[in-house]
């Protein structure tokens, strides 16, 4: 969130305004114009920047949660498999251990995240207060089931550029 560093989450916790990051979406201007370094302008700037973020990514949703393990591919290949948040709360740990690049031990981290009632608390508030929008099924390419390292720098793409058109063939 644009503007949401940790300094203001820590002025946003040590007032009483916040106790998670879901609380984040409950924010008025009027709650954060009173801080310190805070004036109607950047209390403004702030709510904006939040409710920008109200609707979000499957892929980029699943980081956010920091399901230990999981990075930007696991969350990829997740969102891929189960197409939802629900399909992956509810998944067994079979079903986890069979997503292709997905072994053992990151299948059982984000079986006992979602399994945890903590977790499943914060989870089930975050989901009243965002909507999450689930990736469209990919088909299998040519390139399917391939392993890929970028190195070094390309002359005419971006990394990033470059690992949506691996994943697009």
């Amino acid at each position: 969130i644009d503007g949401l560093g940790p300094k203001i989450i820590d002025a946003l916790l040590d007032a009483g305004l916040i106790q998670d990051a879901a609380d984040l979406f409950d924010l008025r201007e009027g709650d954060v114009a009173p801080l310190e370094r805070f004036g109607e302008k950047s209390a403004k700037n702030l709510i904006q920047s939040i409710d920008e973020r109200r609707e979000i990514g499957l892929v980029r949703f699943l980081l956010g949660l920091g399901v230990l393990h999981v990075g930007e591919e696991t969350a990829l290949d997740l969102a891929e498999y189960f197409g939802s948040i629900e399909a992956i709360r509810n998944a067994s740990l079979e079903a986890l251990e069979e997503i292709p690049n997905v072994g053992s031990v990151v299948a059982r981290s984000v079986h006992e995240w979602f399994r945890d009632s903590a977790n499943a608390g914060f989870l089930k508030k975050l989901l009243a207060r965002v909507r999450i929008e689930n990736p469209p099924r990919r088909t299998k390419g040519r390139l399917y089931g391939k392993t890929f390292v970028l190195t070094g720098t390309l002359p005419t793409l971006s990394r990033n550029e470059a690992k949506e058109r691996i994943r697009a063939s």
